[in-house]
């Protein structure tokens, strides 16, 4: 058996890239890098999603995302607010994602390494 420790623990500093790939008529293809959540971290969060109002989970999301999101394939700066006003079902994948509960969507569009800087140039 291959011990790959990162496939079992989360090292401090540690940070994993995903793809959400495009939803026709949903949202478009998202690529980023992100410090996955501890176990702990995903308990809070979820337990601030329950104590929530109903209207104001996008805040709480994106607050969450705000903390492990480190860079992403659109040309804007990750922000807050604009964090609150992606399209739903985009929020909802990139903190399924974040929070472990949910896989990068394609191992082959994710194969290569993410350069950020180079993406921005196409």
């Amino acid at each position: 058996m291959n011990f790959d420790h990162k496939d079992f623990f989360v090292s401090d500093g540690y940070s994993e890239e995903a793809t959400i790939a495009a939803a026709k008529g949903i949202h478009g293809e998202l690529r980023f890098r992100y410090r996955p959540m501890l176990h702990n971290q995903r308990e809070k969060w979820a337990e601030d999603l329950q104590r929530t109002h109903q209207g104001e989970t996008s805040n709480v999301m994106a607050k969450a995302i705000g903390e492990h999101l480190l860079t992403w394939s659109l040309p804007i700066d990750v922000k807050p607010d604009l964090l609150r006003t992606l399209r739903p079902q985009l929020l909802d994948k990139i903190y399924s994602t974040i929070a472990g509960y949910r896989p990068s969507d394609s191992a082959d569009d994710n194969a290569g390494s993410f350069d950020e800087a180079a993406d921005l140039k196409n």
